[in-house]
């Protein structure tokens, strides 16, 4: 197994990849501790796959991941075949993704203190996984050209990608902005789990703000494969989650949503009233 990650992180694959590859690897491999790689059949992991409690896709996803490392073990003579490659594949039953309605994102964005903002807006209207907010720098965000660059180094995909700086993102961030450093602020998590209180969500949608830009630029622009490049995702994974998730009336109020005047002297003044 250490190999196997040892070898991906030399072809470059980013470090929550081999992070993730690990955990799902080492649970396989303390249930199967006295056994060899060699002598695992496909039942055996089609039994074990089957009583994880997991969803569908998250079995899927250990599946992919065993089947990656019976591939390395095969070509590298520690069994003779990929047994994994053997197994069903679960079925897994799409869910609509949950986005947020253009109140619920208006409400997120005034919740927010001058700190968090960047982070909210570039989340909401450029639609950065949250780990590539995170290690966003300023000096990536060129309002000149237009557009946030994601380098590959930063990318879950490791492919560098750019993505554009909407009007309305624009008036958010603009006011905030440094030469240099990073966008998002210390302490993250604890400052989004009070911004996201003040703005009333008593539950929260996973990947609730990616999921809004890809629902809505898609309705904006009618374009998969161009939203598939912004977000660095593949096409048809865009077509499938997104399509037809919000109607063009929602896409164009949420594509409006713009500050009130001066950004930095509202976020000033409801600081203060919190």
């Amino acid at each position: 197994m250490e190999r196997l990650i040892a070898s991906r992180k030399r072809l470059g694959l980013s470090e929550r990849y081999c992070r993730d590859l690990r955990l799902r690897l080492s649970r396989f491999a303390k249930d199967f501790s006295t056994s060899t790689i060699g002598t695992v059949t496909a039942r055996q992991i089609d039994q074990w796959l089957a009583a994880l409690p997991v969803a569908a896709g998250t079995r899927n996803t250990f599946r992919r991941d065993l089947r990656t490392l019976f591939s390395y073990c095969e070509k590298h003579g520690y069994c003779l075949t990929n047994e994994a490659r053997k197994t069903e594949r679960a079925k897994a039953i799409d869910k609509p993704v949950e986005i947020l309605s253009v109140g619920q994102a208006g409400a997120l964005l005034s919740a927010c203190d001058g700190a968090m903002l960047p982070y909210v807006a570039i989340s909401l209207f450029a639609g950065l996984r949250a780990s590539e907010v995170q290690k966003l720098d300023w000096s990536e965000v060129d309002f000149e050209s237009g557009h946030l660059e994601v380098t590959a180094a930063k990318a879950k995909t490791a492919k560098r990608r750019l993505v554009p700086i909407s009007d309305n993102l624009a008036a958010w961030i603009r006011p905030f902005a440094e030469l240099r450093g990073p966008v998002a602020p210390d302490a993250l998590r604890t400052r989004f789990d009070a911004v996201k209180t003040r703005a009333g969500f008593q539950k929260w949608p996973q990947n609730a703000m990616r999921h809004s830009y890809g629902s809505y630029r898609l309705a904006q622009c009618h374009d998969a494969a161009r939203v598939s490049l912004e977000m660095g995702n593949s096409p048809q994974m865009v077509f499938a989650h997104y399509r037809e998730v919000v109607k063009p009336k929602e896409a164009a109020r949420y594509w409006a949503i713009a500050p009130a005047g001066d950004v930095k002297k509202v976020v000033a003044f409801e600081s203060r009233r919190s």
